[in-house]
């Protein structure tokens, strides 16, 4: 178990979320550079993830996506949704240069970066190369967008009050909802308590409601 440490570095160690590395030795290296070094590496999973219509979800379910991973980076694209407390800059690591500390991460876990005012185009191909280094990356997106496979993340409250997705989607239960529907992946209901944990950014990998989004990365997503 742990907490959010906003002047350390977010490579979670097995259960905190912490700020992406912001100090490191080393060379500092460009997004050519760091294109030219792995230029023969496969990329791992890129996800992006939507949770609109829910505050809750929209702050939890990206880590919660990340955490199923084991190690993983979250990007915050959403510039509507509240910022994850202490997250660095993606902008003014960039225009610096990358020390290769701050592209691999060092220890188990999840980290995050802000871009939330960079052009998703730009970040892209950032992200797109961060994930030859990252075994999974989840860019919070708020919306729909090309080029990545979105999840969405939907609250499925009872009758009359169920909401459906169009495709496949990720549901968050409650004890009196509304049966997940076919194709969805449905995750258990939530207490007051591990809300108000996961909202600090306090989590435990082996939570059934950690282990439930691990399918997701698996699953053919559009």
């Amino acid at each position: 178990m742990g907490s959010v440490c906003p002047r350390r570095t977010y490579s979670v160690v097995s259960s905190r979320l912490r700020p992406y590395p912001l100090n490191g030795d080393g060379d500092f290296f460009t997004l050519h550079d760091m294109i030219l070094r792995t230029s023969k590496t496969q990329p791992h999973p890129l996800l992006g993830i939507i949770a609109s219509e829910d505050p809750v979800l929209r702050q939890i379910a990206p880590v919660g996506l990340a955490a199923a991973r084991g190690t993983c980076l979250i990007v915050d694209a959403d510039p509507a949704a509240r910022p994850y407390s202490g997250a660095p800059r993606l902008e003014e690591m960039v225009d610096r240069g990358l020390r290769l500390s701050e592209l691999v991460p060092e220890r188990k876990g999840v980290a995050i970066v802000s871009a939330r005012s960079m052009p998703f185009d730009d970040l892209l191909e950032h992200a797109d190369a961060l994930a030859r280094f990252w075994p999974g990356i989840v860019i919070r997106t708020g919306t729909s967008r090309a080029r990545i496979p979105n999840v969405p993340v939907v609250a499925l409250l009872p009758p009359p009050l169920d909401e459906r997705s169009d495709g496949p989607a990720i549901y968050q239960t409650c004890r009196r909802g509304a049966k997940v529907p076919t194709p969805g992946l449905g995750l258990p209901p939530l207490g007051r308590s591990r809300i108000r944990s996961l909202l600090a950014g306090i989590f435990e990998p082996r939570w059934g409601w950690v282990r439930a989004f691990r399918s997701a990365w698996e699953l053919p997503w559009v």
